[in-house]
């Protein structure tokens, strides 16, 4: 081979690596949020957004009571969103800070296994 034909495979070789890294990773976690709407009386509720609608219901929500002391926070409850991507939980809730947390999760789509990002909310008082 001559050097002018070596280079036709190598261009298209680094053409190839270059359409690589532009691409967007297949591994990457679609973005989900949690947030708490309400959590007054004996029932919180609040709601997972994501951009991609299956990674909104059927998502684990673990709503946690800040601990006054430092030790560790406690775990006041646990829902599953709807296909809305809402959840409600009822007990008996003393008052303090609370925050929830979305569990990652991997869903099926068309033969494709997608990564639904986990997430934190903001603490807030109730």
């Amino acid at each position: 081979m001559t050097r002018r034909s070596l280079r036709i495979p190598i261009l298209l070789l680094v053409a190839l690596a270059l359409m690589a890294l532009a691409a967007p990773s297949a591994g990457a976690a679609v973005k989900s949020k949690v947030t708490i709407l309400s959590g007054e009386g004996a029932k919180f509720t609040g709601k997972v957004t994501s951009p991609k609608k299956r990674c909104r219901g059927g998502r684990t929500v673990k709503l946690f009571r800040e601990d006054d002391s430092g030790d560790k926070d406690s775990l006041a409850g646990t829902a599953t969103t709807t296909r809305a991507g809402v959840w409600t939980m009822d007990g008996s809730f003393m008052a303090g800070f609370y925050y929830a947390r979305v569990l990652p999760r991997v869903i099926h789509q068309s033969g494709m296994a997608i990564r639904c990002a986990g997430d934190f909310s903001v603490r807030q008082r109730f």
